[in-house]
């Protein structure tokens, strides 16, 4: 998404038992152990603080990527039916979605999980953009 779910660069999901089991108390979280001074850049593993906004907007983390896939998803389905007003925008977050690679599952049923994801957030929209 383009939006501060993302922001630029390439970014990472932590659908973790960690991120399960979240009760926002992340001082004693072992994922925010682990990742709270992780630098940012192109390609970060760094947790992406969530404001006010995107709180209300995605849900209740206080990070951005610590959410399950099927939270994800509908995270990326309401930016999309919410944030989204014209064809050029729509345009713009359905090449990202194209783009979106899931790189390590337990299961290592990537490719479905994509496919799946990708379905599901383009179900959960339908025309009636401007240009």
């Amino acid at each position: 998404m383009s939006s501060s779910m993302t922001g630029a660069g390439t970014g990472f999901i932590y659908d973790t038992d960690d991120v399960r089991n979240c009760r926002n108390r992340c001082e004693q979280c072992q994922l925010y152990q682990l990742l709270n001074n992780e630098q940012g850049g192109t390609f970060t593993a760094r947790l992406k603080k969530a404001s006010e906004a995107d709180k209300r907007l995605f849900g209740p983390q206080n990070f951005l990527n610590c959410k399950t896939i099927a939270q994800y998803q509908r995270c990326y389905s309401s930016f999309i039916c919410t944030q989204i007003k014209t064809k050029k925008e729509l345009q713009r977050e359905l090449t990202l979605l194209r783009g979106m690679k899931i790189v390590f599952t337990r299961g290592n049923n990537n490719r479905a999980l994509e496919r799946q994801f990708k379905r599901a957030v383009l179900a959960s929209f339908s025309g009636g953009f401007k240009n």
